[in-house]
C-alpha cells in the first residue's frame, strides 16, 4: 500500500517544489479554500521524501447531498494514485473526480487512458492544451496544442465505480 500524507503549512516549500502547475500550488489551494472549495492536498511518500503530490478540489452538488472532485494540471494519473483517489470519492461522496492531467504527451495517450479506465469528458472545465500560447500565434502552434482534449473523468457514485461514455 502506498502512503499519502495530508500537506500542511509546514510541508508547503516541499509540496510545491514537486507541483508542476499553478493550479496544483500551495497557494491556489489556500485561494480556492477561501472561495468555498473543500480541499484535498496530499504528495506520495517515497522513504520520507514527497515524490508526487496533488491538490483536489471538492465541489457540492446543487439538491444532493454529494460532491464533484476537480484535480486541474495534475500528473497523468498512476494507478496508485487512482486506487486512492477512488478511496478518497468514496469518503467525501463524489459523484465524480474529473482529471485535467497537465501533459504534453500525445504519443499512446489515449491507449494510457483507457489502460487506466478513464474516459473523456464531454465537458473540460480548464483548458484542454498544456502549453502556454502567449507566445504562440494560430498559425505557428506546436504540434501539441493540436491534440484531442486532455480532460479524463474518474467517476465514483457512492463507492460504486462507473465508466461515463457520451455516445
Amino acid at each position: 500500500m502506498v502512503d499519502f500524507i495530508d500537506i500542511d503549512e509546514n510541508k508547503k516549500d516541499d509540496y510545491n517544489n514537486i507541483v508542476n502547475h499553478p493550479l496544483q500550488s500551495y497557494e491556489w489551494g489556500e485561494f480556492r479554500k477561501k472561495t468555498g472549495a473543500g480541499i484535498i492536498r496530499q504528495a506520495k511518500l517515497s522513504g520520507k521524501k514527497i515524490d508526487e503530490a496533488f491538490c483536489l478540489t471538492l465541489h457540492k452538488t446543487p439538491f444532493l447531498k454529494s460532491f464533484i472532485g476537480y484535480l486541474p494540471k495534475g500528473n497523468l494519473p498512476t494507478n496508485e494514485l487512482l486506487t486512492h483517489l477512488l478511496e478518497i470519492g468514496r469518503e467525501n461522496k463524489c459523484i465524480f473526480i474529473q482529471l485535467e492531467p497537465n501533459t504534453t504527451e500525445i504519443e499512446n495517450l489515449k491507449l494510457k487512458i483507457e489502460n487506466l479506465g478513464l474516459v473523456p469528458s464531454a465537458h473540460p472545465l480548464f483548458t484542454k492544451f498544456s502549453g502556454s500560447s502567449s507566445a504562440n500565434t494560430l498559425q505557428h502552434r506546436p504540434h501539441f496544442l493540436h491534440s484531442p482534449c486532455r480532460t479524463y473523468v474518474a467517476s465514483f457514485l457512492f463507492g460504486i465505480s462507473y465508466k461515463y461514455s457520451n455516445r
